[in-house]
């Protein structure tokens, strides 16, 4: 495979290079091997797809554009790889060392230009000192007596079931000033929840729930949003009580998920998916469309991810039940671990792959701060570590988005 092919990527396929999509593609990818955050990204014309993620749902023709050691993925590995920063411990030990070193060494001179020329010792007996003292001021056993030490504070955390893979790491959390957390699945439980729903012409949030999970499948869905939608019900069972006669399921092209139901004699159809599918399946328009829209952008900048939901009875028209909201929630744990870290003079600092408004709303839930940057503005391409004024900016910053 080189840049130029084709390739034909269905859904459970492993993408094997980075391409772009070509015209009137579209497809779903999971993208968590490479950025952590396992919501699946929707892919359309000449967006990128990248090596070693998986597609979810659909089927697009793409055009080969990296491949091997230049593909983002094994860039991503060559970096980490790379990465041999040496602990602030190994430095002290060094620094340790050689001022020991030195220091023997000019006291050993010293001693030795004293005993030849003022005391006149013999040569041999000058000599044989000097080796004693250098030997007894050069640290040899040194760094063998600071790992017994740290290996018997890494049983001791042990006892509190911390495990220490490298034992300069232990001195360097215990100088830890600033954590870099990340978001999905250390903050937060890295699965969506239902939050709290915008009734629009549905009777109660119930009636919106249930309308929505008829179009989600009931069993093997390996879905975040399906998983969500039915755990938002107070009974799943409930959804035995419904004949499903005809399901289609979510497709990246039409952008929703639609089923025709059959309950106690009665059929109709519902649907759920992206907001503006939804709307543009119900055809509302005027005020009524802008009201939709205007409470989408709210979801969207306060870091919800919005799900449109509609009915249809029988021959009559589609009605526009609501809007689901959903996010990946915080750990029970989350918030205390926060408290407790600022009591011993942690700051806390998220850092995530997800868009910016998400980041700060779990920031708020935690009590976090709010000046989250997004990394593409603050990392330029081709800048450089060193500089005092991106120094400046990250240091100012109280967590990254789009990482």
């Amino acid at each position: 495979m080189v840049p130029g092919d084709i390739v034909v990527l269905r859904m459970g396929d492993v993408v094997p290079a980075d391409g772009k999509l070509l015209a009137d593609q579209s497809l779903s990818a999971d993208e968590s091997s490479l950025t952590g955050e396992s919501l699946p990204v929707d892919k359309a014309e000449s967006d990128p797809v990248f090596s070693g993620t998986t597609i979810k749902q659909g089927e697009a023709r793409v055009v080969v554009a990296a491949t091997g050691k230049n593909t983002r993925f094994a860039r991503t590995v060559e970096l980490v790889a790379g990465a041999r920063e040496v602990s602030h411990f190994q430095r002290a030990v060094v620094r340790i060392g050689y001022f020991l070193m030195v220091s023997a060494g000019a006291l050993v001179v010293t001693i030795a230009l004293v005993s030849i020329l003022a005391r006149g010792d013999p040569i041999i007996e000058v000599i044989i000192f000097s080796l004693g003292l250098t030997l007894a001021g050069i640290p040899v056993a040194l760094p063998a007596v600071l790992s017994v030490t740290m290996s018997i504070g890494a049983g001791r955390l042990a006892e509190w079931k911390a495990v220490v893979a490298k034992l300069p790491a232990m001195e360097e959390m215990a100088g830890l000033k600033v954590l870099c957390a990340d978001k999905t699945g250390t903050l937060t439980k890295n699965e969506l929840a239902l939050q709290e729903p915008v009734l629009l012409e549905a009777e109660d949030k119930h009636d919106l729930i249930l309308a929505a999970a008829l179009t989600a499948r009931r069993e093997d869905s390996d879905d975040p949003i399906d998983k969500a939608v039915l755990g938002g019900l107070d009974d799943v069972k409930e959804l035995e009580d419904y004949k499903v006669k005809e399901f289609r399921p979510f497709d990246p092209t039409r952008k929703m998920a639609d089923a025709d139901i059959e309950h106690k004699g009665e059929t109709f159809t519902v649907a759920k998916g992206a907001p503006q599918a939804i709307l543009k399946l119900v055809g509302s328009a005027g005020k009524t469309a802008e009201d939709i829209e205007s409470k989408v952008d709210e979801l969207g900048r306060n870091g919800f991810r919005a799900l449109g939901v509609a009915r249809k009875d029988g021959g009559g028209k589609w009605r526009y039940l609501g809007l689901l909201s959903l996010l990946d929630p915080p750990r029970d744990d989350s918030a205390d671990v926060v408290r407790s870290a600022r009591k011993h003079g942690i700051d806390i600092r998220m850092v995530t792959g997800d868009h910016l408004a998400i980041a700060r709303q779990v920031a708020k839930q935690l009590a976090l701060g709010q000046d989250i940057k997004a990394a593409p503005d603050v990392f330029p391409e081709g800048g450089k570590g060193d500089d005092p004024e991106l120094v400046d900016k990250v240091l100012d910053a109280d967590g990254f988005a789009e990482v």
